[in-house]
């Protein structure tokens, strides 16, 4: 089996087992926790994954793969750069983020 098939088999099978714990523990937050306190939970997952959507731009899921690809023998600049880019766009979503909550206040 050559490195890409591997790569692809081992990534489908923690995709599988991350959305399996998800799935497991569903029926376990909603047995444990009454129903305000679960909408909450949801809300605020919810609200973190869109933040990180913003934040991130899920760069290490589409630019990054690619780029290792491109970038193969200058592998370490390219995560530098990706990662000072990634971290910069938080920050700023983040000042966005607390400025407004104080403005709003």
């Amino acid at each position: 089996m050559s490195v890409g098939m591997k790569a692809a088999l081992w990534y489908t099978v923690a995709n599988f087992i991350q959305k399996g714990f998800v799935f497991l523990s569903t029926p376990i937050l909603t047995r444990i926790l009454n129903v305000n306190d679960y909408g909450t939970l949801i809300l605020y997952q919810s609200w973190f994954v869109l933040f990180a959507i913003f934040a991130t731009l899920n760069l290490s899921q589409t630019a990054y793969n690619k780029g290792l690809v491109e970038f193969e023998n200058d592998k370490d600049n390219f995560t530098f750069s990706l990662l000072f880019l990634s971290k910069t766009i938080t920050i700023i979503v983040a000042f966005l983020y607390f400025t407004i909550n104080i403005l709003v206040k």
